[in-house]
């Protein structure tokens, strides 16, 4: 949830670029004719609140604690690494180091337990 939500803040890809296959209309407002490339910043649309509630700007981990789809209204909204067939090659990889730097910086500190076992000797008479 911490690693989907710092790339949700901070997603790995600029920007996006998509070629209309064909007229689409946008909310009745915009039209995108065939042919005509369009460029998606992530950024943008990962801090809209629209999509992600008011608190869209604030760094939320328990907002994935149902995945992406109960994390925002349009599931596909969220494309840190890009989207579909042209999804990042390095997205696996990228994936990866972050759960291994993420256990290398815990492993350097410890948690007190705030439950104190004291245990007693049993007396045992033979």
């Amino acid at each position: 949830m911490v690693i989907q939500e710092i790339l949700r803040l901070y997603p790995g890809v600029g920007f996006t670029v998509r070629e209309a296959l064909e007229d689409v209309q946008i909310r009745n407002k915009v039209c995108v004719p065939k042919g005509v490339n369009t460029w998606i910043w992530p950024i943008a649309l990962h801090r809209d609140p629209e999509l992600w509630g008011p608190d869209a700007h604030n760094f939320n981990p328990e907002r994935f604690s149902n995945g992406v789809p109960g994390a925002c209204r349009i599931s596909l909204a969220y494309i840190p690494f890009g989207l579909s067939p042209r999804t990042c090659p390095g997205m696996n990889l990228v994936m990866m180091d972050l759960k291994v730097m993420f256990s290398l910086i815990l492993a350097n500190f410890s948690f007190p337990s705030r439950l104190i076992i004291i245990m007693f000797p049993s007396l045992m008479y033979f």
